[in-house]
C-alpha cells in the first residue's frame, strides 16, 4: 500500500487522478507487508494450507481508489487512462532490453 503514490505511482497527488491501464474497473490487489507476514505464518503452521496461496487483503479498482481519496481528501480524484493492455506490455518489453535492473528489487520495467 505505501507504494501506490511512490514506487508505483497509481497515485497521482499532484493533478487528483489514478492512474489505470485498459479498464477503470479492473481490480487490483493490495496488501501490507505486516498481513503478508502475519498469513504466511500462520499458513506455514497450518498442516491443511494448500500448496498454492493467493494472498491479497483488499482488492479495489482504480475507480474505486479515486471515489476513497475524494471522500479522504475532499478534493475530486478521478481515474485517468493511460493506455492499452497492448501497450504497457509493448512498454514492458522495450524497458526490459534498455534497463533490465537484474540486482534491483524494483527494476524500472516492474
Amino acid at each position: 500500500m505505501d507504494m501506490l503514490g511512490a514506487e508505483m505511482p497509481i497515485i497521482q497527488f499532484a493533478i487528483h487522478r489514478v492512474l489505470y491501464w485498459q479498464n477503470a474497473d479492473q481490480r487490483l490487489d493490495f496488501t501490507t507487508k505486516n498481513d503478508t507476514a502475519a498469513f504466511t505464518a500462520e499458513a506455514a503452521l497450518d498442516p491443511t494450507t494448500p500448496r498454492i496461496l493467493r494472498i491479497a487483503g483488499d482488492s479495489l479498482s482504480a475507480r474505486e481508489i479515486a471515489t476513497v481519496l475524494t471522500r479522504i481528501e475532499r478534493r475530486r480524484y478521478r481515474p485517468q487512462w493511460v493506455g492499452t493492455i497492448a501497450l504497457l506490455s509493448t512498454m514492458i518489453a522495450f524497458t526490459k532490453r534498455i534497463a533490465p535492473g537484474e540486482q534491483e528489487v524494483f527494476p524500472p520495467w516492474q
